[in-house]
């Protein structure tokens, strides 16, 4: 039986009532113009510490014993409370209640509507609805949280991440390979329509080797990129540019 378990974190920190003690701080080195920061041997703060307790699990298994989940991936919690797990083998998002019962199916792998073929990205609208970003058949499709499948629409360039969403558009990275590579972030309706860009960002450095039938993408290191995220209440977008090492 495959389990996924989700965690509640508990930090337990222990407040420092003694005389400050000596800890060895981060050091920080300037080369060629760009900053590199060190971390010390020794953690900073060794009196706190991190426990992770369950509180509850996902059953790999439906309630007449049928396999439920194979190989998930990403996953969210709906607006009534439920589970939503993406399983990237049969592109299904299956659904769980609360105390992690399965409950429901919904997609599937095709290339017809309401099926998918690699989902990279998911989120759920204000009101309610799904959305999935496939970029396999670079379709934008939306379902109800029943699992309905209710419309979709196509787009070029390859997206990754639904950076922000709200009641009548979605925002997305949109990286064009050319040479260089163009890297944007847009604004788009939910009819697939652009209705503003934020400009051009660093994309992520990728050096693409292939051995065989496999292929392989590794970052190439000390390349600057740009990341995004958003706040808790999904009202501003956050942009950070940094260096993979």
């Amino acid at each position: 039986m495959r389990k996924i378990s989700l965690c509640v974190i508990v930090l337990a920190l222990m407040a420092a009532a003694c005389a400050p003690e000596t800890v060895s701080e981060a050091r920080i080195e300037t080369v060629d113009g760009v900053e590199w920061i060190h971390n010390p041997a020794s953690p900073r703060f060794p009196e706190r510490s991190l426990s992770l307790e369950e509180d509850f699990v996902l059953e790999g298994r439906g309630e007449d014993g049928t396999m439920a989940l194979f190989q998930p991936s990403r996953f969210l919690i709906g607006p009534d409370g439920e589970f939503y797990v993406l399983d990237f083998e049969d592109q299904a998002v299956k659904v769980f209640d609360s105390t992690g019962v399965f409950l429901r199916s919904f997609g599937g792998k095709g290339e017809g509507p309401g099926e998918f073929q690699n989902v990279i990205d998911m989120d759920v609208l204000s009101d309610g609805r799904f959305i999935f970003l496939d970029t396999a058949t670079r379709r934008t499709s939306f379902f109800n949280n029943e699992g309905t499948f209710l419309n979709s629409h196509q787009w070029r360039g390859f997206r990754m991440d639904i950076l922000l969403s709200g009641p009548d558009y979605y925002i997305v990275d949109e990286t064009v390979f050319m040479q260089p590579p163009r890297y944007t972030v847009k604004k788009v309706d939910l009819l697939g329509g652009e209705v503003s860009s934020f400009g051009e960002f660093t994309p992520l450095g990728l050096r693409i080797v292939r051995e065989g039938d496999m292929t392989y993408s590794l970052v190439i290191p000390a390349l600057p990129s740009s990341k995004f995220a958003s706040d808790p209440g999904r009202q501003r977008l956050y942009h950070l540019s940094l260096i993979h090492i």
